[in-house]
């Protein structure tokens, strides 16, 4: 319905022109401009080869750039919840013609507060390419269910089928490895609310100007050049200090492993509908998020992630000091 609104066209030509990412603004729209790229409207005075990836095409739909662009701001909630709405008022509004000024998880209840809260402008596209790239990026670091569930039974020496489905299931809730993952498995949107509550709380609404600069780095720009989703996912194995993605990502595993004790994990273990208790408890890992900012603000923890984080900046203090430097150089 809002294919051919004048802001879809132009994210079209700058998703185009600016990042060689396809904009798909309507269903359908990658195969037809693929089928004859001359005749196809609104016309790219680009070749289809410019949007090749490492696997497939580097193409992005406007309705998963929505949900993504959403929970970036602070809303995962309703980004989960509300998916048959982004776009309809106020949703859209706040998605694709307004730069919210803080971040949506502690500063406002509704999404009409954060319209009014608003700059009337479009969000950049570089961010809201990190956005989507950071969810993509979560989705594909955490093994799958499956996976997950042989790797537990490998760490025991357990080959799949050698012992009942209970015994593989008290193995299963007595490692501490798949309880995380598989929570992490359900938090791909919550990764990128947490990319956008760091990026707002070190820079403020200068967060809204940062993508360029996120994608100049390196995990994020082998996923923006190539959306090679697997060099990304291996660079953890090697974290560079400047290497915001893998950094943010570690930082946010370690805080989700810190509420696996007691109460909170007994809790997720009861709920049938993971995804939901996560959302719902979302300010427990943000007040374990600020503790462990706090704690690094005292002292650094000797984790390979935080070896490029200084005394006494702790973790925003690093996320803000690191963009700076991008910026001025």
């Amino acid at each position: 319905m809002v294919s051919n609104a004048s802001e879809q066209i132009e994210f079209i030509h700058l998703f185009a022109n600016k990042l060689h990412w396809f904009y798909e603004a309507k269903q359908g729209a990658w195969d037809a401009f693929k089928d004859d790229p001359k005749r196809w409207r609104p016309y790219i005075n680009l070749p289809k080869g410019v949007f090749k990836a490492k696997q497939g095409n580097k193409k992005i739909d406007n309705h998963d750039l929505a949900r993504d662009w959403l929970a970036f701001l602070g809303f995962a909630d309703k980004a989960t919840n509300d998916k048959k709405s982004l776009f309809d008022k106020p949703y859209y509004d706040l998605i694709f013609l307004n730069r919210q000024q803080k971040h949506g998880y502690s500063n406002y209840q509704t999404i009409e507060q954060a319209v009014d809260d608003s700059e009337s402008a479009a969000p950049d596209p570089y961010i809201m390419l990190s956005a989507y790239l950071a969810r993509s990026f979560a989705s594909k670091v955490v093994p799958s269910s499956s996976a997950n569930r042989k790797a537990s039974l490998a760490r025991k020496h357990v080959a799949p089928g050698s012992i009942s489905f209970q015994e593989e299931e008290k193995i299963l809730r007595e490692d501490e490895e798949y309880t995380l993952n598989q929570i992490l498995y359900t938090m791909s949107l919550m990764f990128v609310e947490f990319v956008g509550y760091s990026l707002f709380a070190a820079l403020g609404a200068d967060a809204h100007r940062c993508g360029q600069v996120l994608l100049s780095t390196r995990s994020w720009g082998v996923l923006a050049d190539n959306f090679d989703i697997r060099t990304a996912t291996d660079n953890i194995n090697d974290v560079e200090d400047d290497d915001l993605l893998i950094v943010m990502w570690l930082f946010f595993r370690e805080a989700v492993e810190a509420l696996m004790h007691g109460l909170w994990q007994d809790a997720y273990r009861n709920e049938r509908y993971k995804p939901r208790f996560v959302l719902r408890h979302r300010a427990d890992l943000y007040q374990e998020i600020k503790r462990m900012d706090e704690a690094m603000k005292k002292k650094v923890p000797m984790r390979v992630w935080a070896s490029g984080i200084h005394e006494k900046e702790g973790f925003l203090g690093y996320i803000r000091r690191t963009l700076e430097t991008k910026w001025s150089s």
